[in-house]
């Protein structure tokens, strides 16, 4: 059969843009979950530290969670590959995260402590993006087909089903509920 070929829309456009969305080539687009389709809840972070007495700020969190993602990716690249799996790695994600918001090492441990107990309860990766409606609709209007594919703890479909990000995916796979990470 003869594909058509697709008009995407304007680069400009999107929030998420790379060179490989090409017209004639393009059928399908998969993004991660956390930190491209939603971020963590930094209101609910700060929420968790000011009942330990600790101030945050969390407008702060956004920038410290960059430092954070350095961080895991220095050790990774010192160690040859990231260690464990996501769930093992998550409380580390926290320390790096607090360590770069200012919060102090003494206070830390308490925090992060907290803070695992409110991500087994209720996901801390639950803040859609801003432009992460949009970015899908628009993509889904130029006829792509979307999934995402996260290494996630079992609740990626119930957190893009939350955000109201789901009526746009053709898959969900969340690697806890396929026994493997990406």
């Amino acid at each position: 059969s003869t594909r058509t070929p697709r008009r995407l829309p304007e680069a400009e456009a999107l929030c998420y843009t790379a060179g490989v969305l090409r017209s004639d080539s393009t059928a399908a687009v998969l993004f991660d979950l956390g930190g491209v389709l939603v971020h963590l809840d930094y209101a609910a972070i700060a929420v968790e530290a000011a009942a330990l007495g600790i101030a945050l700020d969390a407008a702060l969190l956004p920038c410290a969670e960059g430092r954070a993602r350095r961080a895991i990716d220095a050790r990774a690249g010192a160690l040859g590959g990231v260690p464990g799996t996501d769930a093992q790695r998550v409380p580390g994600y926290f320390e790096d995260l607090l360590e770069g918001a200012g919060v102090q090492r003494d206070e830390r441990d308490e925090l992060v402590a907290r803070l695992q107990a409110h991500h087994r309860e209720r996901n801390l990766w639950r803040v859609p993006f801003a432009c992460a409606r949009t970015t899908l609709e628009r993509l889904r209007d130029a006829g792509l087909r979307l999934g995402v594919v996260s290494n996630a703890d079992g609740r990626a479909a119930a957190i893009l089903h939350a955000t109201g990000l789901a009526e746009w995916l053709d898959v969900i796979v969340d690697s806890h509920l396929e026994g493997v990470e990406k």
